[in-house]
């Protein structure tokens, strides 16, 4: 199973889906929400050939084939990578971030990144997102809410 975006940087706790934020014995600060998208619609990244996998307040995973050539300075000198992401309301974000992790599908072969945002985005963004899969995809959603619960 793949480690999420939002898992990248510490430990999380998983409810549904739900991320819950841990650090130690430390109060919990607040719940960050994930979208995940099915292969057939996710959002794309419109100054490079890859697509988002999912997306929260905090972070993104994306994944493409041949990326390596062109992140793997990027994450060795931990630079700030700029994307611009096409949301299915048609509204682009341009984000900041560091890829903070990157590893390679063992069926698809494709690589998978981590980008952890420098500034979050707003939770209303993700909620329209979510609400928008729901939607759209409802049995794909319930099949992650079973699947995480099993957790």
């Amino acid at each position: 199973m793949f480690c999420s975006c939002v898992d990248a940087l510490i430990h999380r706790e998983r409810r549904g889906n739900v991320i819950k934020e841990n650090k130690g014995n430390h109060s919990q600060r607040r719940a960050f929400f994930r979208a995940n998208y099915p292969k057939n619609n996710r959002l794309k990244i419109l100054n490079m050939d890859v697509k988002v996998v999912d997306i929260s307040q905090i972070g993104l995973r994306f994944c493409g084939a041949n990326q390596w050539s062109i992140l793997s300075k990027i994450i060795e000198n931990n630079e700030i990578f700029e994307i611009s992401v096409l949301f299915h309301d048609n509204t682009v974000e341009n984000i900041k971030g560091r890829i903070t992790k990157c590893y390679t599908d063992i069926h698809s072969k494709k690589q998978h990144y981590i980008l952890m945002f420098i500034k979050n985005i707003p939770s209303k963004k993700i909620s329209n997102e979510q609400s928008y899969l729901l939607k759209k995809f409802p049995d794909f959603t319930r099949f992650l809410f079973a699947k995480s619960s099993q957790i």
